[in-house]
């Protein structure tokens, strides 16, 4: 094991009985990328050993401990317990799996007795809290909160955020810890104030000329770190299935297509070799293809396979998308 945080003294499940390549994985962590990598091996070799999930478990969960953040620890905890009670379904006394889970559980119970603080910010004024509390009470809005009144509050929370922190700064380390330096923090704020307006509130009209301003950010040292240009066109994307608007659904993916273009070419002009790519979920990938296939936008189809759900890059892991991304391919295939 890594100098890395880790949860336990040694790995839960057995390492030298892994599939090799899996074995190579761990060996070189890669935070939010390598329990996906795990994933598309699982899925393409159709590993069904209580070893190899119970490996896949352990670094989702390990994506949490690299930031420790308590939206971090909510979102892949659940996503690590979710691997966990299929493991358990099929062996229910295996106590590697067990030790697990209750690590896990633990984390997020303490999460959860923690988050009853915010009960006591519904009752003081928004403007008395400090910004980390500001922060805090932002995201566990975000995580649990959904209805309208709720999201007026996050809404007045993320824009103080906005307004007042600033865009750039440094945290300084203590002890071994290097000072951080922060920014970008403009662009950060900002989608999750549009995310709020669209998602949440339904303003949209609103909410429109944020998520354009943020899909043509004029600093792309920003958006290569926290790339929000394909969250965004998403809901816009989204917007024109509903209205069943075909020529503005393409337009949109010609548009994300010259915002990578753009973006590749400003990582390689800073030594960065990897390209940057459009992510988003399975089900998202299934709602546009399955529109594109609908009104046959055979470029569309195209450019979604090719740049948003390559065998390469991607683990498709819904069935029923899997059934939509194979139709598409069998069409573009017959018709190249």
């Amino acid at each position: 094991m890594s100098n890395i945080k880790h949860p336990f003294a040694s790995y839960p499940f057995e390492e030298e009985k892994l599939d090799p390549v899996i074995q190579q994985l761990i060996k070189h962590l890669d935070f939010y990328k390598t329990a996906g990598e795990i994933q598309r091996i699982i899925i393409q070799k159709d590993l069904t050993d209580t070893n190899t999930h119970l490996c896949w478990a352990y670094f989702e969960w390990i994506d949490a401990m690299a930031t420790e953040l308590d939206s971090d620890i909510l979102s892949f905890g659940t996503s690590a317990l979710a691997i966990i009670q299929e493991i358990l379904a099929k062996d229910p006394e295996h106590k590697p799996t067990l030790k697990l889970k209750k690590y896990i559980e633990k984390a997020i119970d303490k999460i959860h007795k923690a988050n009853k603080k915010f009960e006591k910010f519904n009752k003081v004024p928004l403007e008395s809290l400090s910004l980390d509390d500001v922060s805090d009470f932002a995201w566990f809005l975000t995580e649990n909160k959904h209805d309208k009144a709720s999201k007026e509050i996050e809404l007045k929370l993320w824009t103080r955020l906005y307004q007042e922190k600033p865009d750039t700064y440094v945290k300084k380390g203590t002890g071994f810890q290097k000072d951080m330096e922060y920014y970008g923090m403009n662009y950060y704020y900002l989608f999750h104030i549009a995310q709020v307006l669209w998602e949440g509130l339904g303003r949209y009209e609103e909410g429109r000329p944020i998520l354009w301003k943020l899909i043509n950010w004029e600093n792309p040292k920003d958006v290569n770190q926290n790339n929000w240009t394909t969250p965004c066109i998403i809901l816009l994307l989204f917007e024109a299935i509903d209205k069943n608007d075909q020529k503005e659904f393409s337009r949109l993916l010609r548009y994300q297509e010259s915002k990578y273009h753009a973006m590749n070419a400003y990582r390689r002009s800073i030594e960065n070799p990897k390209d940057m790519i459009p992510i988003t979920t399975d089900e998202n990938i299934g709602k546009l293809l399955t529109f594109a296939l609908e009104v046959n936008e055979r470029e569309a189809i195209k450019y979604i396979l090719d740049s948003m759900c390559t065998e390469k890059e991607f683990v498709i892991a819904n069935p029923e998308v899997r059934k939509t991304v194979d139709l598409a391919r069998s069409i573009v295939d017959y018709l190249a």
